[in-house]
């Protein structure tokens, strides 16, 4: 029976077949959310979790569908039709987890069903404390890797700001994707002094 039990436990059926053995392999994107412009790319990296080795080049990753699977010809993912995909790779016949990529048309529905979120308006201007900005289309879906967000008109790094420039006056935030701004804005008051809520701690 042990010896049954064992066997079991090494076969891999391959080709988009769960392992039975436990996954040591992950798959990763550098994006969540592309643009549905067949240029827009998503790049995938695996991983060997038993070795933390990148082991892409050795690793075939598949493009999952109702259809069957695909083998993607490189790392990298590109599409003209909208939609949500779904990844998964193999590396010595063992499957990754599923991962899942959503590539939007910028119609002016989508556009406007697009909403901007701060994680907080009011920061510590220390140079320190930060609020993140995310953008959600109409369905909940995250698309901040879409953005290029502006503060006051002037574009930053990714999606956080912080600033050493104390205000009184709230600073806008606004964003766009693919140079098509999005309708809704927010505002961050960057300031010296903060409120802070007292907390008792027992030990």
């Amino acid at each position: 029976t042990a010896l049954i039990a064992l066997s079991f436990l090494s076969c891999s059926t391959g080709q988009g077949g769960q392992t039975g053995a436990e996954v040591t392999v992950s798959l990763s994107s550098d994006r969540s959310s592309i643009l549905a412009d067949n240029t827009t790319a998503a790049t995938f990296t695996v991983v060997d979790n038993s070795t933390s080795t990148d082991v892409t080049a050795q690793s075939v990753i598949y493009l999952s569908s109702a259809d069957g699977n695909t083998a993607l010809t490189t790392n990298a993912f590109s599409t003209g039709t909208p939609g949500s995909y779904t990844f998964y790779a193999e590396y010595n016949g063992v499957r990754s987890q599923d991962i899942s990529i959503r590539a939007i048309d910028l119609d002016q529905e989508t556009i406007a069903g697009i909403s901007l979120h701060v994680s907080k308006t009011r920061i510590y201007s220390d140079g320190g404390d930060f609020a993140v900005f995310t953008l959600k289309d109409a369905d909940g879906n995250d698309v901040t890797d879409l953005g290029q967000f502006f503060v006051d008109g002037k574009p930053i790094e990714g999606n956080r700001f912080g600033t050493k420039e104390g205000s009184l006056t709230p600073r806008t935030v606004s964003a766009e994707i693919g140079s098509i701004k999005i309708p809704d804005t927010e505002s961050v008051t960057a300031s010296s002094s903060v409120g802070f809520t007292p907390r008792a701690l027992l030990e």
